[in-house]
């Protein structure tokens, strides 16, 4: 704070100080991660931040476009060997050996001295390569974790993991924080905290008070949420596959009364033979007012869609435009054999870890074709009636008064 005083970055504020004008300020706390290296502290000025029935200052301000790749597609690409996986100022890069490693790292350090940046904190899985770098460029390999992914270089494997949930008053401000603190980008985790969003909306549909305690049943039904919890949920391969050209996207729906969702699924050919992931996965819960079961599976496949949409172009496996005129085959499959049918009905940690088809799809989706559940239907629409719809258009003229903006507020 003392380096962006003498910047000109901050100002401190003072008693005496000019009133006139448009005045905004600007909140701001601490956030703190013991796991760093370096930066265990560091300063979050909150521009979301706004006084009850007043805009924030992100709210009136133009965004711009946003220029970051999307962080759940770096870690897509991290599964994959990938390019792209510039995030912010991570480096994310998944090369064919040692020393294409080694390579890559004095050209990235060059790189980035020309441009005045120290670029450290270097980590792999590669034993060799990671040994060979000077120690002053290497990372902790304690405690890994990659865009907020914990993850194990020397075994290679990510963890889909939740936060501890501490004791403490039961009201909707402090559930909402809980649930919101559970990260996960990919939705490794959509089965278990399908229940905990239904538990949120049912607080909602009681029109609580933020800071209101719990009645007695509340209590018991987060007891029982909560009663199983674990932390480490499972332990997943990092490395997905690098055949590119070898692989099919399958993603299974499903919908109940409130939650409906969608999986995704990358079955890939391997030397050793067929394999099938869990590469990402959306819930969503339906809204207070309710859909009918029909709406809410066409819910379910529209989120499906635009979940496989996301996945192909994240990966590089087809261009938007291609997208467009691809057509997604859609079958149908009994309720026991679909693995997302768990992400509607809710699971505890400990059943989630073991729940073998949510993590890899049905055993038939690896195998051919001929294998697959195989539906008969007969759809007769020749005799279904035209919808007419009726539509009346006015037209009016309204006069915009335009605001100019205060060229005397801004400097030459």
């Amino acid at each position: 704070m003392r380096e962006q005083l003498r910047a000109g970055i901050i100002e401190e504020v003072q008693p005496h100080m000019n009133q006139d004008g448009i005045i905004h300020y600007l909140p701001h706390h601490d956030a703190r991660n013991p796991g760093k290296t370096i930066t265990k502290l560091r300063i979050v000025y909150d521009a979301s931040a706004h006084i009850k029935g007043m805009k924030s200052l992100n709210e009136v301000l133009y965004r711009g476009p946003i220029n970051l790749p999307d962080l759940a597609g770096v870690l897509l690409r991290f599964r994959m060997m990938k390019g792209k996986n510039l995030y912010v100022d991570n480096v994310i890069v998944s090369l064919n050996g040692t020393r294409d490693a080694l390579e890559k790292y004095v050209k990235m350090k060059s790189i980035f001295n020309e441009a005045l940046m120290n670029l450290r904190e270097f980590l792999s899985n590669d034993e060799e390569f990671y040994a060979g770098l000077p120690y002053e460029d290497r990372a902790m390999r304690k405690n890994t974790k990659i865009l907020g992914i914990p993850w194990n270089p020397c075994q290679d494997i990510i963890q889909a993991k939740l936060n501890p949930w501490t004791e403490q008053e039961l009201t909707k401000r402090t559930i909402l924080q809980f649930v919101a603190s559970q990260y996960d980008p990919l939705g490794f985790l959509v089965p278990i905290m399908v229940k905990f969003k239904i538990f949120l909306q049912h607080l909602w549909k009681e029109n609580k008070s933020w800071d209101q305690i719990l009645d007695e049943q509340d209590h018991k039904q987060w007891k029982s949420l909560i009663a199983k919890w674990a932390t480490v949920v499972k332990n997943l391969p990092r490395f997905v596959t690098t055949f590119t050209d070898l692989i099919g996207i399958h993603v299974f729906t499903d919908a109940s009364s409130l939650p409906y969702s969608a999986a995704v699924y990358l079955v890939s050919q391997e030397m050793h033979g067929t394999k099938s992931s869990l590469i990402f996965s959306k819930s969503r819960i339906a809204p207070i007012k309710g859909m009918t079961i029909p709406r809410l599976e066409l819910m379910a496949i529209l989120i499906g869609t635009r979940a496989a949409q996301f996945v192909m172009t994240q990966l590089g496996l087809i261009n938007i435009k291609e997208i467009r005129r691809t057509k997604f085959t859609f079958r149908y499959i009994p309720s026991e054999e679909n693995p997302v049918d768990v992400a509607t009905r809710g699971l505890n940690p400990k059943q989630l870890r073991g729940f073998m088809p949510w993590w890899h799809g049905p055993s038939w989706l690896v195998q051919g074709g001929t294998s697959w559940p195989q539906w008969e239907y007969d759809f007769d629409n020749n005799d279904e009636p035209k919808e007419i719809t009726i539509t009346e258009v006015l037209r009016m003229r309204k006069d915009h008064n335009l605001q100019f903006i205060d060229a005397g507020r801004f400097s030459k």
